[in-house]
């Protein structure tokens, strides 16, 4: 549970009552375990991050070249690089967040933790489905990067639909993929159920949907966009401040659709972590 400073003696008007209050005192009360879980997936993204700048560079380098030595099949070739880099780094990133997401899942519940036992029952029974949500995401991030620089050379009308269906397809991949673990946290769910309720959250909820994606994603699309350096800026950030913070954020948010949706039947879950007003 969480130690106060001061040691002082708790009341309900100290306990958060919603998920914004939930979010910035756990920041606040568990700051410490946000660095240092911060400081260990920045190790296992390292990888992932020394690939993703190498081919980028080798690509920007190739874009560099002649226009006349350039061609799309060129640059589809170095899309296929970065994809089996990220590819390969996402195993490896998806071995520590495998057994912290269900850490995180816990301490945003507001319960006790046995940090070694759940961290390694974490990852046997989160890592098949952690990386096959991270090959869906990697699959989307292709089709974009594929489809810009199609455009780039095609400014047709097929350029244009291919970049919007990337661009539906990275938002489909990664909300999808936020339900689909976070299902399999919360519930005794099989996997069929599991990708069938995903799907329905993602289009029951859309607007909401739409919302998180807007404030989590593009900010990296956003920082791609100005730039090379931004992108590293943006990626060391994330990597030292940011990781814990929106695992915390995106599972208050599945369990803020869940609350909508779900756990009405289950009066368990329901609301689970927060006190109400009139306790």
């Amino acid at each position: 549970m969480f130690k106060y400073k001061n040691n002082k003696e708790l009341k309900v008007e100290d306990l958060p009552h919603n998920r914004f209050e939930l979010f910035f005192d756990l920041l606040k009360n568990r700051y410490k375990f946000i660095i240092l879980n911060n400081l260990l997936l920045f190790l296992f993204s390292l990888p992932l991050f020394i690939g993703i700048l190498f081919t980028v560079y080798e690509k920007k380098s190739y874009l560099g070249l002649d226009s006349t030595l350039i061609s799309f099949d060129g640059l589809l070739f170095y899309n296929l690089i970065i994809f089996l880099v990220i590819l390969v780094g996402s195993l490896i990133l998806s071995i520590a967040l495998s057994g912290l997401i269900p850490i995180v899942q816990t301490i945003v519940f507001r319960e006790g933790i046995v940090y070694s036992e759940d961290f390694i029952r974490g990852i046997k029974e989160n890592y098949l489905k952690v990386v096959t949500s991270a090959f869906l995401i990697d699959l989307s991030i292709f089709s974009l990067i594929s489809s810009i620089d199609y455009l780039t050379f095609n400014q047709d009308i097929i350029g244009v639909l291919f970049l919007v269906i990337s661009i539906f397809f990275l938002f489909f991949a990664c909300i999808f993929s936020l339900f689909f673990i976070s299902l399999n946290l919360e519930y005794k769910i099989t996997i069929k159920d599991s990708i069938k309720n995903s799907i329905i959250l993602f289009f029951g909820f859309f607007p909401r949907n739409i919302l998180y994606f807007i404030t989590t994603v593009i900010p990296v699309v956003i920082c791609s966009y100005f730039g090379f350096i931004s992108s590293i800026i943006y990626m060391l950030v994330i990597s030292f401040l940011g990781y814990i913070p929106l695992v915390m954020a995106s599972l208050m948010f599945t369990n803020y659709i869940f609350d909508l949706s779900i756990n009405r039947n289950f009066k368990e879950n329901y609301r689970r972590g927060l006190v109400d007003k009139n306790d």
